[in-house]
């Protein structure tokens, strides 16, 4: 058991160490020849195979791998890469019973989307979607709706389009052409439009632009131009937006008697009709001319003219939804027909209304970076650009010296349904597998008549060279530069060794001998004038070595390489310092050497400040629970200093560790408002600069659920149908719009809980106007509702309906409400005591008031009729509970005197004090029995 104790403490351990890991873009470097560090990236099937790196994955968003190193050197030669850029094709339409649904397999199985879109009794007649894949519904009773998220959730954007308060709903269609302008036909012929997003309408033409053919039946757009199809089979359309209309096609089908029951059109920009007997008719021209291409799509004898709507997908199929449900598909422009769905696919919720469609298409880029000990490369892409993306397909890369290697890819999808699946990128590496080669300059295969023999070797290697070494066959001797030593006469055997920073090791063997001759054996002089022991300025360095006379040779080690001396020249050396040496020999083969020291520090000067982006938030975006993630990135020749976030212009935070020309964050927590923010950075050389501002608006909304109002894309100093809800315990609807343009906290002001809502109108004095309550799981019928712990008056509380278990009443503005009702005898103990008033009578709202409505606040029964001590402005008096008494049969729920019952809990206290009391009784009784008889006794004996 110990042991499994350690494993699982373990198993935590390295989950918190990779949690940590993936979160860090910069990692750590690793040192992993298995790789295993690899494989617990970001991509959990990131695997290492064949020396590439394979990504088998469907993600979407910005990921970076962890740090590979097969711990040696390796080039970077070949990338590549296989993925998919999947398209998502999806079908939507809603029936006659509001029902959204959705197909993503062309038509053959349907899935609820929303159920009932609208939550009221009014059909939908027509529907449409335009650029921006938004959702419209025109409505019966001429209102319209739009969803913004593929049919998820919908907003009711316009309560009446044609501004009569007394519309009969004579819409027909609506259509929205490729400006996103919107239009609604209706059934006198009348043309509506809008420009912005169906919320304002016009009408734009009011003359029966057909001559009294009868009603539209069908509607179609290409490009910016709506095309109209009437019960006469004329074909006809607008050029300049449903102002004027012309007709393009005079009876279409030739005299025949059938009528057009719905058109469309494809991506060809084909147009379609399907007609009465189940004839489908194409033009290929825009109309002008017409061709019947199936004689009875459904190939009954018997036409039966059940077609309802004619639609069309992104990949010019075709549909027809027939009366009865039934989906039927032409994959090739409507000369066949086959039925894809005859299962009645929404449940007898009667017919369908209307139909839209939508292609999301993703994308895929990713980048590389890689570590060669020095520093990181930017993340880039082809041609080493850092500007330049990776797609699918094969690139020659040529990154050298690699030791470190990590990939960034990048996810684009305009769909929320559908992320690219990505296989195979492949990363061929050339590992470096192979030993340094070795340059032997001294000794040679000779004798010398010197015992002072000069060392004098390099090493060349495909990445980089580590270290060099000799041995004279009994002591290794570590190397650098070129060297005099002082050996003894006669034969020597010598080894020379080099490894690379991947451990790979060569070495070369040379044999020599010493003989030692009469003649001179002094070797030359050797001095350097140029340079000195000093630092200079300027990166051009005279080298100027002088020499004996006796000197056959002169050369010099710039700490790369030997180069051959023979007169003063200028080299160039980098920042920093350095030691170069000079060599020299005779005739005789004696050598001398001798170094120098200096150093070169040319002056640094950087006058750009850095370069910011702010990334996220987007401006003006609204925020629900007050915490916050500010990224930014900023970019600088040099090191970034420090970076600090400002927040309505006061310092916030501060962070000293920036990554360069990568994503940055900061971490806040705000209360609720409007809020400006930017960020300011500083270089290492005291350059700043400051970002552009960004506004954020802070709504704290976040503990209520249900159909609590998404603030996302709102106008936020204009809400319609406001709402708050708690699932579990109640909602409020408010009925008169409402302005959060400058934030909000009704966390902390409005709190819903059981046949209790309190709400802090002091503090959100915009929401002090009329509103619907609904109290859920209410199981009672007699039901009263109480102002201020009286009958609230008519004129202020109106009952509206009691089913399902749900109260529902509309209040005027918010006090002290309560609902009073029997079923609060059997409820449990939970109590919502109402905050007193901080002035204003019933008639008034708002002045700093906390409206709680609560189920305990039951009035005692047997006080009706005494009055209070203090008046009340908001108490009615006896002739009001008369009046209210007499108010017709609408309030009569809310209005009827509470019914007494008596707890359960006090009959079981009464009956357990009457069972305590009996004992109690009868143990007194029996106690003054003995007694007695202990009296009695006594006097007996004394008697005796």
């Amino acid at each position: 058991m110990r042991c499994f104790k350690e494993i699982e403490s373990k198993k935590l351990l390295y989950l918190i160490v990779l949690i940590i890991s993936i979160q860090i873009t910069n990692a750590t470097i690793l040192n992993d020849s298995t790789s295993s560090d690899f494989l617990n990236g970001t991509f959990n099937n990131t695997t290492f195979v064949n020396l590439s790196v394979q990504l088998n994955q469907s993600l979407s968003g910005t990921f970076t791998s962890r740090i590979f190193d097969p711990n040696r050197y390796f080039s970077a030669i070949n990338i590549s890469m296989n993925f998919t850029s999947p398209q998502e094709r999806s079908m939507f339409l809603v029936d006659i019973a509001a029902d959204i649904w959705k197909s993503q397999d062309k038509g053959v199985t349907w899935k609820l989307l929303e159920d009932d879109y609208n939550d009221d009794s009014n059909n939908p007649k027509s529907m449409t979607s335009d650029n921006n894949y938004y959702f419209y519904i025109v409505e019966a009773d001429d209102d319209i709706w739009r969803s913004s998220n593929l049919g998820v959730s919908w907003n009711k954007v316009n309560d009446n389009y044609d501004h009569v308060p007394s519309s009969n709903g004579v819409a027909l269609f609506i259509m929205s052409d490729l400006d996103d302008s919107l239009y609604i036909i209706e059934k006198d012929e009348d043309i509506w439009r809008s420009n912005n997003l169906g919320v304002n309408w016009t009408r734009v033409n009011h003359l029966d632009f057909n001559k009294k053919n009868g009603d539209v039946t069908g509607t179609s757009v290409i490009y910016t131009k709506p095309y109209l199809a009437d019960k006469n089979s004329d074909i006809w359309i607008s050029d300049n937006k449903g102002v004027t209309w012309i007709l393009v096609k005079d009876d279409y089908n030739g005299a025949e008697s059938n009528n057009i029951i719905s058109m469309s059109n494809d991506n060809n920009n084909y147009l379609y009709t399907v007609e009465s007997d189940d004839n489908i008719w194409s033009s290929t021209n825009l109309g002008i001319s017409w061709q019947k291409v199936n004689t009875n799509y459904d190939g009954l004898s018997l036409n039966n003219g059940n077609a309802l709507i004619l639609t069309s997908d992104n990949d010019n199929s075709l549909y027809i939804i027939e009366k009865d449900e039934d989906i039927w598909r032409s994959n090739n422009l409507g000369v066949n027909w086959t039925k894809v769905n005859g299962t009645n696919f929404n449940g007898n919720n009667d017919d369908v209304k209307g139909s839209s469609r939508f292609l999301g298409i993703t994308n895929f880029r990713y980048q590389i970076r890689y570590h060669n000990l020095t520093n990181w490369s930017e993340f880039i892409g082809p041609n080493n650009n850092a500007n330049l993306f990776f797609s699918n397909n094969t690139s020659q890369l040529d990154l050298q010296n690699v030791r470190y290697l990590q990939y960034k890819t990048f996810f684009d999808s305009d769909s929320i349904y559908v992320s690219p699946l990505l296989f195979n990128t492949n990363i061929i590496i050339e590992e470096d597998l192979k030993s340094p080669s070795i340059n032997l300059y001294n000794p040679q295969n000779i004798t010398f008549n010197s015992t002072l023999i000069l060392i004098n070797f390099s090493a060349t290697d495909n990445f980089n060279v580590g270290s060099l070494w000799f041995s004279n066959g009994s002591l290794n001797v570590t190397y650098s530069s070129p060297v005099v030593i002082n050996i003894t006469e006669g034969s020597h055997n010598f080894n020379f060794y080099a490894n690379d920073t991947s451990g790979n090791i060569n070495f070369t063997h040379m044999s020599f001998t010493i003989d030692l001759p009469d003649q001179d054996i002094i070797p030359p002089n050797l001095d350097f004038i140029s340079p000195q022991n000093a630092t200079y300025n300027s990166s051009s360095i005279l080298i100027n070595i002088s020499n004996s006379n006796d000197t056959y040779s002169i050369w010099w080690f710039n700490e790369t390489q030997n180069i051959s001396y023979s007169s003063p020249i200028n080299y160039n050396f980098t920042n920093g310092s350095h030691k170069i040496l000079a060599f020299a020999n005779d005739s005789y083969g004696n050598t001398n050497s001798t170094s120098i020291d200096f150093t070169i520090s040319e002056l640094l000067v950087d006058l750009t400040p850095p370069s910011i982006n702010l990334m996220s938030p987007e401006n003006l975006y609204t925020d629900t629970d007050g915490t916050i993630s500010f990224s930014y990135n900023v970019s600088d020749e040099y090191p970034i200093s420090n970076c600090s976030l400002l927040i309505n212009s006061q310092l916030i935070q501060t962070n000293n560790n920036i990554d360069n020309n990568a994503q940055n964050n900061f971490n806040a927590n705000l209360t609720y408002g409007l809020f400006n923010w930017s960020v300011k950075c500083t270089d290492t050389y005291n350059n700043f600069n400051s970002s552009s501002l960004r506004y954020i608006r802070v709504i704290l909304i976040s503990n209520f659920d249900g159909n609590t109002t998404n603030l996302t894309n709102l106008n936020l100093s204009n809400i319609s149908d406001f709402t708050i809800e708690n699932l579990n315990y109640a909602k409020i609807k408010f009925l008169q719009p409402v302005n959060l343009e400058n934030g909000a906290d009704i966390n902390s002001n409005v709190n819903l809980s059981r046949y209790s809502i309190t709400l802090n109108s002091g503090n959100l004095l915009m929401l002090n106007v009329t509103a619907e309550i609904s109290m859920y799981n209410v199981n009672d019928t007699n039901v009263t509702i109480l102002m201020n712990n009286q009958i609230c008056p008519s004129n202020i509380c109106t009952n509206i309906d009691l089913s399902n278990n749900i109260y529902a009443f509309r209040v005027t503005h918010f006090t002290s409400f309560s609902l009073n009702a029997s079923f609060q005898v059997a409820a449990s103990n939970e109590t919502t005591t109402p905050p007193q008033s901080s002035g204003g009578g019933s008639g008034g709202g708002g002045g700093g008031r906390t409206t709680t409505i609560s189920k305990n606040t039951e009035p005692e029964p047997n006080k009706e009729e005494s009055k209070p001590k203090t008046e009340n402005p908001e108490t009615p008096n006896n002739d009001e509970s008369e009046a209210t008494e007499g108010t017709s049969n609408n309030n009569e729920i809310q209005q009827s005197p509470t019914r007494f019952r008596f707890p359960l809990w006090a009959m079981v206290s009464i009956v357990a004090f009457l069972v305590l009391l009996t004992v109690y009784e009868i143990f007194i009784i029996k106690r003054r029995r003995n007694k007695k008889e202990k009296v009695i006794s006594k006097n007996n004996e004394e008697d005796k």
